[in-house]
């Protein structure tokens, strides 16, 4: 419906009939006005609102991704550890031992200690200053231990003339070391003295290449006696039971838990829900690995032979491959996250793998 303006009207009395008449000419204007068929006019556009801001697309969020670091060394790398996203350790040798030391994350490593002969095995830090590292023994030391943060390291001395494979502290006094001919020794005073504790698995023949603890009574270590072996522990070592799963051969053993625990090697990964009672196979493909970790009950890692990074979502009920380096890639032998993602691997030939979000993508 269309409105026409208002009009000023006079209005005209007739002298004669009193009645009211509009005038003629507003009459005749509005005649007009119809039979020239006038029609409204069209609504006017609106005019753009200048005032409203029109927020740009909100970026793709940055996904992690695998990145090689220079280490600065070409030899073999067996472990690696970091204690945040900044602060970590690697650690290996050829004909010597070297520990690499980072503070911004891996972007730069640099040796902190290096000694002659004998290769560093292992590498573990309970907090950002105090560490211990073992290597291949000669009767009169195969650990060293720092308190600076890696600044300076001391010698100790666990008694065993197997070489150590691996070393793992629940707190700052309590610690285990494995070794061949499937010794393991103790310590409860931060390593200032070590006992060896029988873990039932003991020969000539036998190894134990790996230990991990989930508090200061409950631990377990995984190795070789002509069979895959895993011997268990709930009262800090006094006691070792042994753990048979369906595999002949095992390098590392990670738990997130009591209760859920991961163990890798020759022949692919085993798990258990239940502290070790059960074993079961999982389908991790035929490459040989040589460690496994886990950041949580769900997110694992595992490395090994050709490159190979394995990863999981979901415990292990399925690995996807995330690199492949193929047969003659250097095989890597540690692997270690602090999350889902921050995460370092090291391998042989002096190589480090970074898994993050790369510099300057966040900015």
């Amino acid at each position: 419906m269309t409105f026409l303006p208002r009009t000023n009207v006079r209005l005209h009395r007739c002298c004669t009939c009193g009645r009211t008449w509009l005038l003629a000419a507003v009459v005749l204007a509005l005649l007009v006005a119809g039979a020239t068929g006038c029609r409204a006019e069209d609504p006017a556009e609106p005019e753009p609102d200048t005032d409203v801001s029109v927020e740009p697309p909100a970026d793709e969020p940055v996904e992690p991704v695998w990145q090689e670091q220079v280490s600065g060394v070409s030899d073999r790398l067996n472990d690696v550890m970091f204690v945040d996203p900044q602060v970590g350790w690697a650690v290996g040798g050829d004909s010597r031992g070297v520990i690499l030391g980072t503070s911004d994350g891996g972007d730069t490593w640099a040796e902190v200690h290096v000694q002659d002969r004998y290769p560093f095995e292992a590498v573990h830090f309970i907090d950002a200053r105090t560490g211990w590292a073992v290597h291949q023994g000669d009767g009169e030391s195969d650990i060293v231990r720092t308190a600076d943060g890696g600044q300076t390291w001391t010698a100790q001395t666990s008694g065993s003339i197997r070489s150590a494979n691996d070393i793992f502290f629940a707190d700052a006094d309590h610690g285990w070391i494995v070794t061949t001919a499937a010794q393991i020794w103790a310590t409860t005073d931060g390593g200032s003295t070590w006992i060896q504790q029988e873990s039932g698995a003991e020969g000539l023949a036998s190894h134990l290449y790996d230990v991990h603890f989930v508090d200061a009574q409950m631990g377990w270590a995984v190795g070789w006696d002509g069979d895959g072996v895993i011997v268990a522990t709930t009262d800090g070592g006094v006691t070792w039971t042994r753990q048979d799963p369906p595999v002949e051969f095992l390098k590392a053993i990670f738990f997130a838990d009591a209760l859920n625990g991961w163990a890798a090697g020759n022949d692919g990964v085993v798990v258990t829900t239940d502290g070790g009672q059960t074993w079961t196979a999982q389908d991790a493909g035929s490459r040989t690995l040589e460690d496994v970790f886990f950041a949580d009950a769900q997110s694992g890692w595992a490395v090994g032979a050709g490159s190979i990074v394995l990863s999981t979502a979901d415990g292990g009920a399925t690995w996807n491959q995330e690199r492949d380096g193929g047969g003659g890639a250097p095989i890597l032998y540690g692997v270690h996250f602090l999350d889902a993602e921050h995460g370092w691997v090291v391998g042989a030939d002096g190589v480090i793998l970074h898994f993050g979000i790369p510099a300057g993508a966040e900015d």
